[in-house]
């Protein structure tokens, strides 16, 4: 661009080229403002009415919407050519700040390459269109059930981070969302295979998993990653993987799950003392949650301590009268109680506690032993009463 001769007509220039970069990236970048001179700027919202600036990044990362917020933004990326400004016209730019700067003379020394930074803008703006576009898809179709066209959303979002773009520079908050995008693609794969019942879908969710982990590490991803690792089979893993949270030392909540979730783990291998151990642990940290109860009292038939099973379920069922069936976590404890039961030689109590099980899967075998992962001497003993109660029929 051609400098101009007068002070106020080379201001009004420069002005004028910052103010319209400014202008192309403020839709994404929610109004975040770094220095003074920019405090003249802010969006309209949808209806057209006045939005105040944002003072710092956080704040104006928390007025972006939820979708806007989880992925892109301008702010997220930079354009790799940016305006040019020769030594001189930085001198005591510190202590003037950038109005007074920009109101001084240019003395022939800037030179603004006008199109080729907004064609670095407008590069900014196509590529996170893009993922803005994808990611809002994405949630939307997984909300209404459609997981499959949920996936290729998300495809398009992680297509877009990794193979990236010329112009753009990806700044570390965006490969830091890269992360989170590979976890929710992993989220809805691992749901599909579970729908689905395809291993390909939980293989594919692992490889998220495992890849969001090394960019983004957190508890959540990782026990995310052992619990499909589990639904695969691949059990000595999935125990590892849990082992690695537990010595993160995480809250009780986190802590009663992983505890849980390995006990399981344990217990598909053969490992009952150590699933006995696990359950118990979970049990404490949960304050005696029903799905670590239960699964604990499993393991206490299974290892003999039949009287300590059941007193555990009956405790269970006493602090619950509204009923157990509804309860999460508790489903297994009215069918696993009446089995204990016939098991202990209780055969009225046994009975009695049958009829009132409302959940019709827990009279099938099938389903206690490939479904819900009882153990062998819990299913015996259900087959047991389930004949008992044919004959009283």
């Amino acid at each position: 661009v051609e400098i101009m001769s007068s002070p106020s007509q080379q201001s009004t220039a420069r002005r004028g080229v910052v103010l319209a970069a400014l202008a192309a990236t403020l839709p994404l970048a929610e109004c975040f403002h770094p220095s003074p001179m920019l405090r003249m700027a802010c969006r309209p919202d949808h209806n057209g009415a006045s939005v105040q600036p944002a003072s710092t990044p956080l704040e104006a990362a928390s007025m972006a919407h939820s979708r806007r917020g989880f992925l892109a933004g301008a702010s997220l990326l930079v354009p790799s050519v940016v305006f040019a400004q020769a030594p001189a016209a930085t001198e005591g730019a510190a202590s003037k700040g950038d109005a007074a700067i920009l109101n001084e003379p240019a003395r022939g020394n800037i030179k603004i390459k006008t199109s080729k930074s907004l064609e670095q803008q407008m590069a900014v703006i196509n590529f996170t269109a893009k993922i803005d576009k994808a990611t809002d898809k994405a949630f939307k179709l997984a909300k209404k059930g459609d997981l499959k066209g949920a996936v290729k959303e998300w495809n398009v979002v992680i297509d877009v981070y990794e193979k990236g773009d010329d112009t753009v520079v990806v700044t570390p908050q965006a490969t830091y969302r890269l992360g989170k995008s590979l976890g929710e693609r992993g989220n809805v794969l691992a749901e599909l295979g579970k729908q689905v019942k395809k291993e390909e879908y939980l293989r594919l969710a692992v490889a998220d998993y495992k890849k969001a982990v090394e960019i983004t590490p957190s508890e959540s991803l990782r026990i995310k990653l052992a619990v499909a690792l589990s639904a695969l089979g691949e059990y000595k893993e999935a125990e590892l993987v849990f082992g690695e949270v537990l010595k993160g030392g995480p809250g009780n909540e986190v802590k009663g799950r992983a505890l849980n979730d390995r006990g399981v783990a344990r217990k598909m291998v053969g490992d009952w003392e150590g699933a006995q151990d696990d359950f118990r642990e979970a049990v404490e940290a949960t304050r005696g949650s029903p799905e670590a109860v239960a699964n604990y009292a499993l393991v206490q038939y299974q290892l003999g301590e039949v009287k300590s099973a059941i007193d555990m379920l009956v405790g269970q069922v006493k602090s619950n009268p509204v009923g157990l069936s509804t309860l999460e976590g508790a489903e297994d404890i009215p069918a696993a109680l009446a089995a204990m039961e016939y098991g202990n030689g209780d055969k009225e109590a046994a009975l009695k506690d049958l009829a009132k099980v409302t959940d019709p899967r827990f009279r099938d075998l099938r389903y206690v032993k490939e479904g819900r992962l009882w153990p062998s001497k819990v299913v015996d003993a259900l087959q047991g009463l389930l004949e008992e109660a044919n004959k009283k029929k």
